[in-house]
């Protein structure tokens, strides 16, 4: 568990970056990825979604921080596991795309 002193982007950092089951090209992606890079990706989605309170798709959040979705999205789930963010149970249609993503949320789940 995360210890008072330690940033809690510190902690998520240093969790699992890839799937077991995921391609070659995943892992060599998080391979390459620092503790630094990771938190500050981590501490850019937490703030774009606490900065929209009609929460944010993992495509909408790409969009409007200019990163990658392959390299934003897969740091939405070790913030909701810290409670930072959450699923709303509400599905949208990010501009741009043809299919419903989950829409979160800043806060812990109400």
């Amino acid at each position: 568990m995360v210890e008072e002193t330690e940033d809690i982007f510190e902690f998520y950092a240093r969790r699992a970056l890839s799937r077991r089951d995921g391609p070659d090209t995943s892992r060599e992606a998080a391979e390459g990825l620092t503790e630094a890079t990771l938190s500050r990706l981590q501490s850019i989605a937490y703030e774009a979604l606490r900065a929209a309170p009609n929460g944010l798709t993992a495509h909408d959040l790409a969009r409007l921080t200019q990163i990658e979705h392959e390299t934003i999205g897969p740091r939405l789930r070790p913030l909701a596991d810290a409670g930072l963010i959450y699923d709303s149970d509400e599905r949208r249609v990010p501009v741009g795309r043809s299919r419903k993503g989950i829409v979160w949320k800043h806060g812990p789940r109400p």
